[in-house]
Formats: C-alpha cells, structure tokens, sequence
C-alpha cells in the first residue's frame, strides 16, 4: 500500500484503471473506457489480465477507441483459438486448443514499441506454471508471447514457453481482478471493470443448475478481489486515523460492473455483433457511473469497524476461557 512514494509516480495523484479477465465478456470493458474517454478522463495507470490486458495494450499502445472497436470487430473465435485434430497424441496432451492465431493477431494489432513509449504506465498478470506466483510485465517487458500468456487459460489453452525460460498460464489463474499491482505501481484512486455483477451488487440465488454453473465461474473469477479492496480499505482506515505508516496513503476505490448477468458462454464467445452488444452495454454502465452519484460505485470498508469486530471478537473468546485447564 506505499504506491504513493514510488519511484514511478513520486509524491502524485494517480488514477488507475483495472480491468479483469472474462474473454469475449471483455468488450464490456471497451465500453466503460470509451465513456471515460468521452468525458475526458484519463488513466495514468492500467493494470489487466488476460482479455484486460489485451484492452491495456491497446490503449497503451495508442490506438484510439475507434481503433480499438475495429481491433474487437476482427477477433473473430477463429483468430483466437483453433481446436486440436492430432487425437492419436490424445494421452499427452496439456491443453485443448491451439493459440497460434492469437499470437498472429496480437503480433498485428498491437504496437510494442509504442507500449514502450507510452505515458500510459501498464501491468500485465499471468502465472508462473512452475511455482505458481504471479508475474506482472510492465510496458518495457512487454511482448507478444508475455501477453498471450496473460491470456492463456489452463487446460483450453498452451502454457506459454518464455524467453526467460519460464512457462506461464493466464493470470486469471490466481487474480483475475489484478487489483494489487495497480496499488502496489503507486495508485491513488482505482477504477475496477468487473465481468460480472457478481461481488459489485446482491443477486438472487440462481434458479437453475445452468444459473448455477455461471455463478460459480462468476465466482471463480471474482477470485480474491473483495479480499484486497478489504485489506487496502483497513489500511484506508490507519491512514485517516493518522496511525499508518508515513508511506502509506489513501485510496479511492470504485467498481463499475454490468447490470446484467453476461452469461457463461460469453467467455469464449469472440462474435462480431456480441462485442458491438457488450460495448454499448459498458458504455451505457460507463456513463451512468460518470453522472450518476459515485458513491454508490464506492466500495466501502472502515477500519475501525472492523478493528472493534476483531476487539469484540476477541472478548467472547476470553469469556469462555476462565476455568479452562490449558
């Protein structure tokens, strides 16, 4: 939580944009940007994973969001992923699909040069298969092959072989929201797209085991988000309490997320018209953040609240213990 002070962004205010991993879902998150866009705010700061980082690349690597809509009206499922046909290797397979064409396609669309140069600071997530932690790629190690890797999903898709000899899966693996790098780079206000309302609002239970199987993948995705906005919310709390380390600093935190359930099969649903449907659903969710009352966006949790839960938490336990022969 000390991104305040960091070399990168010393003693500044920095807003940051962090876009999660969901496959063709991440379209939405074209949409929420262009809103952005259109009312002039800008990021200094963008952290993704997987189809998130894909977005990030883009934008870092200057392509406008017209630009952008016509890169998502060319990723077609055939320029993504092409299905395996050598079944007499069945037994030794690792992965399902082959990833070549997405290579082709983000070899072409996107300029990493550009990345290079970019005022547009970036982090790039995937997942080290052999130790299993998380890798982050900033704009100098940006590559090809690096962010295919953050795309890469376990079992559907090949592991990525490094240039540094290491093999790396998409990092929706481990964090599919990558929150903590945008914090960890020096952010002081964070704007998190999720995939999903799942986590963003209450949602009935689902109604059937369809509703079932898409919630848990929403979940899945969700992975540890709550966990580190609560963790960064507590040292939020310190801050304002005047009892945090003189490093540490105050973040805003807000989610924008669909209204709508995207559904499950959208994940690897890469169709021309979906994307048209999925950016004019962010866009709309973008606006309607922007002029809307943004606290309803803020996620809130206090530190001194969860401080007197633990104090409390702590009471009931030692007034079970007298007379406790340890």
């Amino acid at each position: 939580m000390r991104g305040l002070k960091t070399d990168l962004f010393p003693l500044c205010d920095v807003r940051a944009l962090v876009l999660s991993g969901g496959g063709g879902r991440g379209a939405y998150e074209l949409g929420v940007y262009k809103a952005f866009t259109e009312r002039h705010r800008t990021f200094d700061l963008i952290s993704g994973t997987s189809v998130g980082a894909i977005t990030a690349a883009g934008i870092a690597s200057g392509l406008t969001v017209d630009e952008l809509e016509g890169m998502w009206a060319r990723m077609h499922n055939f320029r993504v992923m092409q299905p395996r046909g050598d079944f007499w290797r069945l037994p030794s397979w690792t992965h399902l699909m082959y990833t070549k064409p997405l290579l082709e396609f983000l070899e072409r669309e996107i300029d990493y040069e550009a990345v290079k140069r970019s005022p547009i600071e970036i982090r790039v997530a995937a997942v080290d298969v052999g130790s299993g932690d998380l890798r982050v790629f900033t704009n100098m190690e940006l590559t090809p092959k690096r962010l295919l890797a953050s795309s890469s999903i376990p079992i559907l898709f090949p592991m990525v072989h490094d240039d540094d000899g290491r093999a790396y899966w998409d990092g929706g693996t481990v964090v599919n929201t990558p929150l903590q790098p945008a914090i960890e780079a020096g952010a002081t206000e964070i704007v998190c797209v999720l995939l999903s309302p799942v986590g963003a609002r209450p949602l009935e239970p689902p109604r059937n085991l369809w509703e079932a199987i898409s919630r848990t993948a929403d979940l899945r995705q969700m992975g540890n988000l709550k966990e580190d906005i609560k963790h960064a919310e507590f040292i939020n709390g310190l801050v304002d309490a005047g009892t945090a380390d003189p490093a540490w600093h105050h973040i805003d935190f807000h989610i924008v997320s669909p209204r709508e359930t995207l559904g499950l099969t959208t994940i690897l649903n890469f169709d021309s018209k979906l994307a048209r449907r999925l950016i004019d659903w962010g866009y709309r969710d973008g606006l309607e953040y922007l002029d809307g009352d943004r606290n309803e966006h803020r996620v809130e949790v206090r530190a001194r609240e969860e401080l007197a839960e633990a104090a409390e938490r702590e009471a009931r336990f030692w007034q079970i213990l007298p007379g406790t022969d340890f």
